[in-house]
């Protein structure tokens, strides 16, 4: 991320600003490169630039961000530099170039996760939670699964938590996961490679796959409310392993929000177990649910 400085206007890379390489940390407390007041992440605003979004054909204002580092592998070893002249040409071919594949520019709904991103990096839509390189790779990908079940659950299994804008970059530890339950866009993001966490994750399901033994026709696997299980007698079930909604800690239907619309498949949010303003559940709606689930 980009900030601006309160006192002077100046533009301050917080990667340059504030992170300490030789002790591998982030300083609290960092200087303005211009006019050298002492500054806090919390009194700075973002800095915005006006982008034209091709996928739904508008202006928009997004949170500015720049490339600070480049993690890369020449056999079996790995490095890491900071991003020279052709390497910012590069990305900016990619920025320019179109993408000839449908990839998904639904709106973000109203809700309580997914303000956060909208407030913070201006990201309204679900495509701008991309990088255009991991966002061209996706739509590549899903052009030749779209019509495989199999594959297309482990499209949903990297996606969006390994590539997107919410993978977290830690200084010191590399890259990890995102925040997990929220929607949340921290100010150093990995840009994972998609083909690479792809093929990995490929691997390590269908490992986990060969070592299970059962009979498909054994098995029932719905999506449905659970105050209605369609299907199944009254009075057949000996054993139950649940794992309920935790009131208003998982807003379920916000966080699915990315992958389904891949999917073009969104949950029926209105029997959804949850406490949520948004939806006007309170406490009271969620016990009504929760008591027709178990119920049922």
């Amino acid at each position: 991320d980009i900030f601006i400085c309160p006192n002077c206007g100046n533009e301050i890379v917080f990667w340059d600003a504030a992170v300490d390489e030789e002790n591998k940390k982030v300083k609290d407390v960092f200087q303005c490169d211009n006019c050298r007041i002492e500054l806090k992440k919390t009194d700075c605003e973002r800095a915005t630039e006006l982008v034209y979004d091709d996928g739904i054909k508008e202006t928009i204002s997004m949170a500015k961000q720049v490339p600070v580092l480049i993690n890369y592998s020449v056999g079996d070893k790995r490095y890491e530099k900071k991003p020279d002249k052709e390497d910012l040409e590069i990305i900016k071919k990619i920025n320019n170039t179109k993408i000839p594949y449908w990839y998904p520019t639904d709106e973000l709904p109203e809700g309580y996760n997914t303000e956060q991103p909208k407030r913070s990096h201006g990201i309204t839509h679900v495509h701008h939670f991309y990088t255009r390189r991991n966002l061209f790779a996706l739509s590549y990908i899903f052009k030749f699964i779209k019509d495989n079940a199999f594959l297309k659950f482990i499209f949903t299994s990297i996606n969006p938590r390994l590539v997107t804008k919410m993978s977290v970059y830690r200084v010191g530890r590399g890259k990890s996961n995102l925040t997990s339950g929220t929607l949340y866009v921290p100010s150093f993001n990995s840009d994972y490679n998609v083909i690479e966490t792809y093929r990995s994750k490929f691997k390590t399901i269908l490992n986990a796959l060969s070592k299970l033994k059962y009979n498909v026709e054994d098995k029932i696997i719905s999506t449905c409310s659970t105050t209605d299980i369609s299907g199944l007698d009254d009075n057949t079930i000996d054993y139950i392993f649940t794992d309920p909604p935790f009131g208003s800690n998982l807003n379920y239907s916000e966080l699915n929000f990315i992958w389904e619309a891949w999917l073009k498949v969104f949950t029926n949010n209105k029997p959804e177990a949850i406490i949520n303003k948004v939806q006007n559940k309170g406490l009271v709606e969620y016990q009504e649910l929760m008591t027709k689930c178990f119920k049922e």
